[in-house]
């Protein structure tokens, strides 16, 4: 939750000093076992802010090093990315 917090005031942040458009390209996170879409967390974050998704891509990640899932003692099964969301917004 606290990352969550921290993110949507640095989204805030680049809202704030950025004029016409914004590009993030972020990755969902897997954690006990469940996907955590942050690619459609960051669109409604940025909506908030005034910003509308323009255009959505995602790309997948030709290899990773890391792998799919690993243990993580105080959260569970964590996880690794294999696809990123490239998001554009444009200011409303």
């Amino acid at each position: 939750m606290n990352f969550y917090k921290e993110y949507f005031l640095g989204l805030g942040e680049m809202a704030r000093v950025t004029r016409e458009k914004i590009i993030i390209v972020i990755g969902n996170r897997i954690l006990k076992q469940i996907v955590i879409e942050n690619g459609k967390i960051t669109v409604e974050l940025m909506e908030h802010y005034g910003f509308t998704l323009e255009k959505h891509f995602q790309r997948t990640l030709p290899s990773k090093r890391l792998p799919k899932l690993r243990r993580e003692q105080k959260h569970g099964f964590g996880g690794a990315i294999d696809k990123e969301d490239i998001l554009i917004f444009s200011e409303r």
